[in-house]
């Protein structure tokens, strides 16, 4: 560990440098494995690294509510005295807990435990060494610290944006995880008050990642006497998990069955294009007690995107998401994720074992899920059961269209996200707007959709909109993970029943070699079988 005395870098909100570009991950260098679908056009390459873009909250001026004057001169007077005030990276407790009092002591002597950043000290390195040269052997095995990097990663502390901490992975090899979200190597990303970050994670050996995990804490946040009085509006709260599962094919015992393609891209476009439409909105302008104009505005929504494994769902439910969303297939009593062992294939999770993952953070802050997958409405009074106060699913047997899907998921997020509307009042909107679609297949649509449990009020607005100044506020643009390599519409968009022929082709072209580039492979078969769109898909 290494603490530098640097001047501090220029960080602004429309700098390129700081936004980084998506690549496709290699899963031979441990990188989170995407969907088949993500696979083809396959770079012959591997020496690629995953790059996407991290979720971080907004700014503390946000968080001006008008409803109390003293709580809003009290913000206002943390802000203004401690402009260029220090922030901590305090060693998270589920890290503690993996530790003996004398190896917690041993870091702490290192200040590795509790750290300060500021205008005095700026920037910190972290390095496998910085652990491995205080801890016993049991304590470096348990933590998995071998997957760590000689260089890892850097925190650097800014008094840019009201005084900010930027994570720099150092182009480690097992990289750095913000939220569940891998970093891109050697671009700043920024961190605020709340934030858990993760020095390494190797994604199909998840029991042998590394278990340092830090928690930033903003000082001035932690030491206001006056609690916020929404629980969503406390930093970091507002966490929308989004699970998207398209394995290409599941056995049936013996056979190899192929499942339908589903429009992901899509809905997910879609679903981006509804939280942008309501950060932008305002209402009520109005004037307080104390002459200071005022605005009611759309809160602002971390997003959490991953292909469904049971990792990324045990990670996403750990992280303060407030609705988890799961687009996929699915039977009566179970879903169908991605395979972390064999890439194409599909996971068959069972009911019980996604509630064994789920029910330990009902309680804490998991409000609503929503299965957005065939023949769910079981699964869901599943949840029900577990103690989600609300679930959206599709009804018994009944099967529902993409053009469905994506109408009904447009719409209601549109109106989840203003912050106004109870979660009753947004289903029964995303109804409205199923049934006026030119594109819905039959007039029993809207009766696909079912809100549970039936008979329990669904007054609940799980993220409440927020009163700010005028002059203060910002619509807040949140960035979205690209989780798609291209964005080129297929060559036939009802290409079909050529799934076990994509399984093998992604096969041939992620099996490991020790050849730097892959081997050609050839794709063959008669005149308009569907070669080039096998390899487009």
């Amino acid at each position: 560990m290494e603490k530098e005395h640097v001047p501090a870098f220029d960080f602004t909100d429309d700098d390129d440098s700081i936004q980084p570009l998506p690549k496709r991950p290699n899963p031979h260098d441990g990188g989170v494995l995407p969907s088949p679908m993500a696979l083809i056009p396959i770079s012959v390459n591997p020496d690629v690294t995953k790059e996407v873009e991290c979720q971080s909250p907004p700014t503390q001026d946000t968080y001006y509510d008008d409803d109390h004057d003293e709580e809003l001169s009290q913000m206002r007077r943390y802000y203004e005295d401690d402009k260029n005030g220090s922030m901590r990276l305090k060693l998270h407790a589920s890290t503690k807990e993996c530790m003996t009092h004398y190896d917690l002591t041993s870091l702490d002597e290192e200040d590795l435990v509790n750290i300060e950043l500021g205008p005095q000290d700026r920037s910190i390195r972290f390095g496998r060494e910085d652990f491995v040269g205080c801890l016993q052997s049991t304590a470096i095995t348990s933590l998995g610290l071998h997957c760590l990097s000689a260089h890892h990663c850097t925190v650097e502390w800014s008094e840019v944006d009201d005084a900010s901490l930027y994570v720099t992975d150092l182009s480690s090899t097992n990289g750095t995880i913000v939220n569940s979200t891998p970093l891109v190597a050697n671009v700043p990303t920024r961190v605020g008050h709340g934030d858990i970050i993760r020095l390494a994670y190797v994604k199909d050996r998840p029991r042998r990642s590394c278990r340092i995990q830090y928690e930033v804490e903003d000082p001035r946040v932690s030491r206001m006497d006056t609690p916020f009085k929404s629980p969503a509006m406390a930093l970091g709260h507002n966490v929308l998990g989004i699970l998207f599962a398209g394995p290409l094919c599941y056995r049936d015992g013996p056979k190899l069955r192929s499942h339908d393609m589903l429009n992901f891209q899509k809905e997910y476009d879609c679903l981006k294009q509804s939280l942008f439409a309501a950060a932008n909105m305002t209402w009520k302008d109005h004037v307080n007690d104390a002459g200071m104009a005022m605005v009611h505005a759309a809160p602002p929504i971390d997003v959490s995107v991953s292909f469904a494994t049971m990792d990324a769902l045990r990670t996403m439910v750990s992280s303060k998401c407030r609705v988890l969303h799961y687009s996929g297939h699915g039977a009566t009593n179970c879903l169908y994720f991605e395979s972390d062992e064999q890439q194409g294939m599909a996971d068959l999770i069972p009911v019980d074992t996604l509630l064994q993952i789920v029910r330990t953070h009902v309680q804490l802050h998991l409000r609503l899920v929503v299965v957005n997958s065939c023949n769910s409405e079981h699964i869901a009074n599943a949840f029900v059961e577990c103690g989600v106060p609300h679930v959206i699913a599709i009804r018994g047997d009944s099967t529902v269209e993409d053009c469905e899907a994506v109408h009904f998921t447009q719409a209601f997020y549109l109106n989840l996200a203003t912050g106004q509307l109870s979660v009753e009042s947004c289903f029964e909107q995303a109804l409205m707007t199923v049934s006026w679609s030119p594109h819905r297949v039959a007039s029993t649509g809207v009766e696909k959709f079912t809100l549970l449990p039936t008979h329990q009020p669904h007054n609940e607005v799980v993220f409440p909109h927020m009163v700010v100044p005028r002059s203060l506020h910002t619509p807040f643009e949140a960035r979205f993970p690209k989780i798609w390599n291209v964005s080129l519409p297929t060559l036939c968009p009802t290409f079909r029943f050529r799934s076990i022929e994509q399984l093998r082709l992604c096969g041939y072209l992620t099996e490991e070699s020790h050849l730097k580039y892959k081997r050609w492979v050839w794709v063959t078969g008669p005149s308009g079988v569907g070669k080039k769109n096998n390899i487009v898909l």
